[in-house]
């Protein structure tokens, strides 16, 4: 089974190079990529990840930290609201904006550029695990 990766830039983020590359790494690695581009409303990510039922959603914004924050606690209920918190989701931003990324922990894995590219390709190649390790996890504390 081919593995799904959905990335774009959220909010007014039009840096995409960040994002591309990731995407580009994955589809090396034997990932499908969906690249939904820059400056993509919260919106259309949200129909995007009901579409297109990714492995793996990737997002990333390298503007103002505070701005983000603000995004991110829509993105959350609007993913809850959806019932698509079973997906894994994954942040890359500058150290700044990784360090509010951090605080939500729907977030499963952050870059926040300082890491080499042997750390990003082992983390693809062990996407699959922390998936399986997710679901189990979202549907134990939805039976409590």
């Amino acid at each position: 089974m081919v593995k799904k990766i959905l990335g774009g830039s959220i909010g007014s983020c039009v840096h995409v190079a960040g994002v591309l590359n990731f995407l580009k790494l994955a589809e090396k690695e034997g990932y499908k990529s969906i690249y939904l581009g820059g400056a993509v409303p919260l919106e259309k990510i949200v129909g995007a990840i009901v579409e297109s039922d990714p492995d793996i959603v990737a997002i990333s914004y390298r503007l103002d930290p505070k701005a983000l924050e603000k995004l991110l606690n829509e993105f959350y209920k609007m993913i809850k609201e959806k019932n698509l918190l079973d997906k894994v989701y994954i942040f890359g931003g500058t150290v700044e904006t990784a360090a509010v990324a951090r605080k939500f922990e729907f977030i499963s894995k952050i870059f926040d550029g300082s890491q080499d590219i042997d750390e990003v390709i082992l983390w693809l190649r062990n996407a699959k695990k922390d998936k399986e390790k997710k679901k189990y996890l979202h549907s134990f504390y939805l039976r409590e």
